[in-house]
Formats: structure tokens, sequence, C-alpha cells
């Protein structure tokens, strides 16, 4: 055991590592909770411990064989896909481009806050149903009912999730944006990466990819961020954003990559979405940014 890894990276050191700050090997990042700013490398920074470990496993069969292959995985492609994203779209093929979606989709629901918005909708769908409960009497059993999420629900949520191909199959449809800002402005990331927004949706709930006004934001680098949306966005008039996309097939050798130059408020809002999405740390990779995000958040409350 002692050789086995423990410290396991929501977010992926291997794409953290083009948040470091400039000529540096450390990166910068804003502790939601305390309003503190810190310094590190992208090794030690959103990290769990056993948090991929299946101790539910068979006998026989390696707790960490998740983590070990995954880790492997990301070191080999995340950074090569990004490159080829932001310089040379065009030599993406299909077979890449199915597993960047596949890397999206799993990066989204792999992390902490995923786990806990699916666990409070489990939580409160059961409190809910064992009010009705007829044959439950009343008492110190039905009046102390608790609901416990075992740590195995996390691996079959993120199974039946990818099993299911919704947000594969909307990824698949929607437009794909690589945006850089016009006055060099630079993009944060987070321990939730990417993330999905709609105007008509509180941050503090799970926007649905299937909502026509939803959007996706995955930073890339710093001064490249991936902005995913509908094809019903460019129609006018503009759909309503709560309605649901049509449920027709979609493929992805039809998938078109364009890149794009925003405005400073359009990066300082796709910043402010992943702050508020973000379980504790921002990143970034100029201190400047974060404290800037700060005075932001302290004036929200």
């Amino acid at each position: 055991m002692t050789n086995e890894p423990r410290q396991h990276h929501t977010t992926p050191a291997a794409y953290l590592r083009s948040f470091c700050m400039p000529d540096s090997d450390k990166l910068c990042w804003l502790d939601i909770r305390t309003r503190k700013l810190h310094e590190q490398s992208p090794e030690n920074v959103i990290r769990c411990r056993d948090y991929y470990r299946q101790e539910h496993t068979p006998e026989g069969v390696d707790q960490f064989c998740l983590e070990k292959k995954q880790s492997e995985f990301q070191e080999r492609h995340i950074p090569r896909w990004i490159h080829q994203l932001i310089h040379d779209a065009a030599s993406f093929t299909q077979e890449d481009m199915l597993q960047f979606i596949h890397h999206i989709e799993y990066q989204h629901i792999r992390v902490p806050a995923q786990h806990q918005r699916a666990s409070e909708k489990i939580k409160r769908i059961a409190e809910n149903m064992h009010i009705d409960l007829p044959d439950l009497p009343s008492g110190p059993v039905k009046d102390h009912f608790k609901v416990d999420i075992k740590d195995s629900f996390r691996f079959r949520y993120m199974h039946q999730m990818l099993s299911s191909g919704i947000i594969r199959n909307c990824l698949c449809r929607m437009d794909w944006d690589v945006c850089k800002v016009s006055d060099g402005s630079h993009f944060v990331t987070s321990d939730n990466p990417v993330i999905i927004f709609n105007p008509e949706v509180l941050h503090s709930n799970e926007a649905n990819i299937e909502q026509v006004g939803s959007i996706l934001i995955y930073p890339l680098t710093p001064s490249w961020c991936l902005h995913l949306s509908h094809p019903e966005n460019a129609h006018k008039p503009k759909p309503k954003p709560l309605q649901l996309i049509p449920t027709e097939p979609s493929r992805s050798d039809q998938m078109m990559i364009s890149h794009k130059i925003i405005p400073p408020e359009r990066c300082h809002f796709f910043n402010m979405a992943i702050t508020l999405a973000a379980t504790r740390v921002v990143v970034a990779d100029d201190r400047t940014i974060l404290e800037n995000i700060r005075k932001s958040l302290n004036r929200e409350h």
C-alpha cells in the first residue's frame, strides 16, 4: 500500500501546468472560502486523498486502477489535444475529437462538486419520498429519517452519466469556439473547470446542458478558453433559454471548430462563472487577476 498513489488530482496536473505563472513552475490560487492567495506547484493543488480509490472492488482487483489509468492517459493526451485545438485544429482527427469529447464529459462529472450535487439530489428525493410512505408510522423512525450516501455512489454516478451519453450527444451538436481576449486578458480555471451555465439558472444550481440557452465553458490555457453553445442561439428571435433542444441524432464528423476574439467583458464573465462554480480553488497565472476576483467576491457579500 505504501507505493500506491494516495493523492488524487480531480483536475489533472497535466492540465494545470499550463496555468503556471510566467518563468515559474508554480501557479497562483485563491481559496474562495478563506479569501487567501497561495502559490504552489500544479502537483500539489486540487487533489484529494484516495478520491478515486474503489474500496468496494472485489478481492484481487486493484483499488487504485482508475487513478493509475486516468493519470497515465491524461499525461499523454491532454497537453497535445489542447495544443492542437489552439494552434492546429485542422489536424484534429475524428478519433481525436471523440476522445477529447469523452475527456470533457468525464472531467465535468469526475469532480467533487458534481458528486456533491448528485448526492444532494438523491437525498432530497429520498427525504421527500419517506414523508408520504403510508406504511411507515410516525415516531422516531419516520421523524428522524436519515439518508446515508455510500462512497461507492460517486463511481456509479460517473458510470451512469457516461453510459447515458447525454453530455456527449449535446457536445456533438454544439458550436465550438476557441476564444482569445482582444486586450490580452487571461482566463482562470478551478477545481471544477468544465462548467455548464444557463442565464436562467442560479449559479448554485446545475444548468441542464439539454436546454437551448446553456453553454459549456472550459478554460484551455490562460490565453484561450473553449466555449460551446447550441446552434439555436444563432437564430432570430432567440428561443427561450430553458427550452429543450431537439432530440435528433448528432454526428461528431460534422462538427466545426472556430477561433474567435472576444472582448474583455466576456472574459470577465467567463472568469466569474468559473469562480462561482468552484468548490474551493480558483487558479490563475497572474496574482492580480485573483486579487480582482477576490474584490468582486467581497463586494457580492
